[in-house]
């Protein structure tokens, strides 16, 4: 539990840094993105209840085990888009009533 602790702390870091160096409008969906793609989690094996960063299994998965699957990607694919969305939903919201 705390090693997920301190990777959210990372995450979040990294976030902002990589965040920082896009343009100031884009700034809230690039964190957002950023964020979702890095603490996404997934099962490590099809039978485990262990959870890592999908990404990472994904990258470990292709270069160590030379298993080419997107089984480990499909959490980020169903997480990114509905954040994505909320986010939207709540500037245009804040854009058309503050």
């Amino acid at each position: 539990m705390v090693f997920w602790l301190i990777y959210l702390f990372v995450c979040l870091y990294i976030s902002y840094v990589l965040s920082n160096s896009i343009a100031y409008k884009l700034r809230p969906f690039s964190f957002i993105f950023f964020f979702v793609v890095l603490v996404t989690p997934a099962t490590v094996d099809i039978g485990s209840n262990t959870l890592a960063p999908s990404l990472f299994i994904f990258l470990y998965d292709l270069l160590l085990e030379r298993n080419f699957s997107f089984r480990s990607l499909r959490p980020i694919i169903i997480s990114l888009p509905s954040c994505l969305m909320v986010l939207g939903i709540i500037f245009f919201i804040r854009k058309r009533f503050f």
